[in-house]
């Protein structure tokens, strides 16, 4: 979606507009999250469902880490790991394919992998892991 397209400023005033009519300010942040996934997912579907798992594990980490203060520290690690290896995947699992390929010609059937990069995925993924 590009900012200056209608349908930008459609998601912009009715985010406003539901922005305004939200009571509580946990409201509002449903409505700020609902808008950002929104306007996210007008790019890709497949897209959000990676930004969301990176969401969930960031979130899911804390959480479990604010329910168990003694694995505080064990939690966030985990955390941080499960997020560096999901950005290393996306970002270097063709490249290391193609490097493995070099040396054994018939891994993964001699086809080079052609996965594509998400969009933010880099922004996101290092936002995550500084929450944590």
């Amino acid at each position: 979606m590009i900012y200056s397209s209608p349908e930008f400023l459609i998601l912009l005033l009715g985010t406003l507009g539901a922005y305004a009519l939200a009571r509580s300010q946990a409201s509002r942040l449903w409505v700020l999250l609902a808008s950002s996934v929104f306007f996210y997912a007008w790019s890709s579907v497949f897209d959000t469902l990676i930004f969301l798992f990176v969401v969930l594990v960031s979130w899911g980490a804390v959480a479990s880490a604010r329910l168990f203060p003694s694995r505080r520290v064990g939690l966030i690690t985990a955390g941080i790991a499960v997020m560096a290896a999901h950005l290393f995947f996306w970002k270097y699992a063709s490249w290391v394919a193609v490097q493995t390929q070099v040396l054994f010609p018939s891994f993964l059937g001699g086809r080079a992998p052609n996965l594509p990069l998400p969009i933010g995925i880099s922004f996101f993924t290092l936002q995550g892991i500084a929450y944590l």
